[in-house]
């Protein structure tokens, strides 16, 4: 069967990577094209073209990108009508997705949506498209396949394909040593995040080893040369895997997404961190109906680790945050809080059950 994957997100990329290796697995036969990113790009699928520079943010981005998006959804219509495919994946990327939806079924193509948009969130009314249009949602969250079952879309859940065959089972040190910080895989979190951290390392009293995440499908140059790191602290820029660099840390702050949940997996303590513009977020409050933003918040439906949006994350209430994470009672609460969750989203198979489907979807 001819298969065709549509991402933008870095960590789309990652997702439809896992899921591609399993699918020809699944179906030795098949014939994989994508619109993807170079993880995509280290599969045996075509890469009609790379996406690895496509991340938009925020609704004035979008905007601001509107005649080009528009361009470029030709360009993908053109691409998948060439291909001719059997089953088209959509992977996450809800503000160009969607607007495939209604042609791919004029087109007769059968459509699996992997990391639906997150309308249990906001934009609710996405739903009657995703009903209409789409033949199965593959969510990656137990409370998401909650969340779709309820609102009548087919869907099925298998756990997250990122999540290690092995979760961890750390041994806390007493003090906190090394703090690994991820402010995100698009230019416009890091504009908005990266220098209060910075600040923050600077600033503070304790000591610490600060280690700052550069996601591989950012430019690194530009980031050393715009966010220069000053001498009178211990911290640096790595480009090194975020989940090797969790295994090196005592505590982590990450900006809000996939990071949050790879953080629990690895069984390291979180502060997550999310700003954007005024704008961006006055629109998103108006809007969001979910009482949380971290992603194992979410999954627990509770308080498990603490979140400074907005205008709470500032110096200070990072540092206080640092603060409260610093005793080895408070780090160790987290880590058993992580393991119901570990159990929730938890499946030795996830990519490959997730494959089967989509291919026995294309029969």
């Amino acid at each position: 069967m001819k298969y065709f994957f549509v991402t933008g997100e870095y960590s789309g990329d990652l997702i439809a990577a896992s899921v591609i290796r399993e699918l020809y697995h699944a179906d030795p036969r098949a014939q994989i094209a994508a619109w993807g990113g170079d993880q995509m790009k280290k599969t045996a699928c075509q890469i009609y073209r790379d996406q690895s520079g496509m991340q938009v943010m925020g609704y004035s981005g979008i905007i601001r990108q509107l005649f080009a998006f528009r361009q470029l959804i030709k360009d993908c219509k053109r691409d998948i009508t060439h291909f001719s495919p059997d089953v088209v994946i959509l992977v996450d990327y809800g503000g160009f997705n969607m607007r495939l939806l209604s042609w791919l079924k004029k087109q007769g193509t059968k459509v699996a949506y992997l990391s639906p948009p997150k309308t249990w969130a906001s934009r609710s009314s996405r739903n009657k498209a995703l009903r209409s249009y789409s033949d199965l949602l593959i969510p990656l969250f137990a409370f998401e396949q909650r969340y779709f079952e309820g609102e009548g879309l087919s869907s099925k859940y298998w756990g997250h394909p990122l999540q290690p065959k092995k979760t961890a089972n750390p041994s806390l040190k007493p003090i906190i040593g090394t703090i690994i910080v991820a402010p995100g895989s698009r230019m416009q979190e890091i504009h908005h995040i990266l220098p209060t951290i910075i600040e923050t390392a600077r600033s503070i009293k304790t000591p610490y080893k600060w280690i700052i995440s550069i996601a591989p499908n950012l430019d690194k140059d530009l980031i050393t040369s715009t966010y220069p790191l000053p001498t009178s602290t211990t911290i640096e820029y790595s480009t090194s895997p975020l989940t090797e660099l969790y295994e090196q840390g005592d505590l982590s702050i990450i900006t809000s997404g996939t990071a949050s949940i790879q953080a629990a997996w690895a069984g390291i303590p979180q502060i997550v961190v999310y700003r954007t513009s005024q704008i961006n977020y006055l629109i998103a409050k108006s809007i969001i109906k979910v009482k949380y933003l971290s992603l194992v918040n979410l999954e627990m439906n509770k308080d498990i680790v603490p979140e400074l949006i907005q205008q709470k994350m500032t110096v200070t209430h990072l540092t206080n945050a640092i603060e409260k994470l610093s005793p080895m009672e408070a780090r160790q609460k987290s880590l058993s809080q992580y393991l119901n969750l570990q159990n929730l989203t938890f499946s030795n198979y996830s990519s490959f059950n997730i494959a089967k489907t989509i291919f026995d979807l294309s029969m």
